[in-house]
């Protein structure tokens, strides 16, 4: 699997360089009552569907980038 914010959430949830990362940008995020529902999702398709993540294209851009490495 390719890691980047275009593969789904549970992908990146699934490889734990990708969850360890994910951890680091977005603290507590495990415990979010939500995240079981996007797990389907990738991380741009949750940035653009719910905004209330606060997934800047900034911030999405320099995910992408790190996952990208891995």
């Amino acid at each position: 699997m390719r890691c980047s914010v275009d593969a789904k959430l549970s992908d990146l949830v699934a490889a734990e360089r990708a969850r360890g990362m994910l951890r680091g940008h977005f603290p507590g995020w495990r415990s979010d009552p939500h995240v079981q529902s996007v797990l389907s999702l990738s991380l741009r398709q949750i940035a653009s569907t719910y905004p209330m993540a606060g997934i800047t294209q900034q911030r999405l851009e320099g995910v992408d980038r790190e996952l990208r490495t891995l």
